[in-house]
C-alpha cells in the first residue's frame, strides 16, 4: 500500500521498551478501526477482543500483567532492549544477538506469496499470515 493511502499510525516506532504500550494504544485507537485493509472478518476478531481489554481493572483477573507491564515484558520476551548512546541518551530499541522475531518475508507461508519463484517480488500478497491466524481462533 502506498504511503499516501495508509491511515493514521500505520506504522510505530517506539523510542523504548515501556513506550510500547502507548504505541500499541494509539495503533488500536486511530489505526485499527479505520484502516482499509484490514478484512472485515479479522476487524470483528479484533473487537471480539477488545471487548476484553475494555473490563474495568478492578474486574481484571489479578494474576495478569497490567497492560503497560504487558507490553513491556512482551518486548523483553522477543529480544527487544533500550539501547543507549555513548553520551547516555536513548537510541532507540534494539535487538539482542538471539532474538525471536523473523522477518515476514522468511515466513514459510510468505516465501510463496511475496516471491515469484525466480526471486522477484510480488505487488500484492496473496494472503496474510493474521488472517490465517484469526482463522485457527
Amino acid at each position: 500500500m502506498d504511503a499516501k493511502d495508509r491511515v493514521d499510525r500505520a506504522i510505530v516506532y517506539p523510542t523504548t521498551t515501556k513506550k510500547l504500550y502507548s504505541s500499541v494504544t494509539d495503533m488500536q485507537h486511530y489505526h485499527f478501526n479505520t484502516c482499509p485493509a484490514i478484512p472485515a472478518h479479522v476487524r470483528a476478531a479484533y473487537t471480539s477482543c477488545r471487548s476484553n481489554m475494555n473490563k474495568e481493572r478492578k474486574n481484571r483477573d489479578p494474576s495478569l500483567l497490567a497492560p503497560k507491564e504487558y507490553w513491556t515484558k512482551v518486548g523483553e520476551d522477543i529480544g527487544m532492549i533500550d539501547q543507549v548512546a555513548d553520551d547516555g541518551s536513548n537510541a532507540g530499541i534494539k535487538l539482542i544477538d538471539g532474538h525471536k522475531l523473523v522477518a515476514r518475508s522468511e515466513l514459510p507461508e510468505h516465501k510463496k506469496t511475496l516471491f515469484m519463484s525466480d526471486g522477484t517480488p510480488k505487488e500484492k500478497v496473496e494472503e496474510d499470515s493474521f488472517d490465517k491466524l484469526v482463522a485457527e481462533l
